[in-house]
């Protein structure tokens, strides 16, 4: 089985994607990250920065 997790993910810490994708995996099951937005780090990090994986797509680039 394979599964899509459609979600954001940060490049330092474990929400969104990059919280989902190990337990699934972890359970033998396929995934397919596809991040809608990639950001630094966890929002509540006083510095963090955001890129749109497609252009415009969510309204900051």
């Amino acid at each position: 089985m394979t599964v899509i997790a459609i979600q954001s993910q940060v490049v330092h810490g474990h929400v969104g994607n990059s919280a989902a994708v190990f337990p699934l995996q972890a359970c033998g099951i396929e995934v397919a990250a596809v991040p809608t937005t990639l950001l630094s780090n966890h929002h509540t990090i006083p510095r963090y920065a955001a890129a749109c994986s497609t252009r415009n797509s969510c309204g900051i680039c």
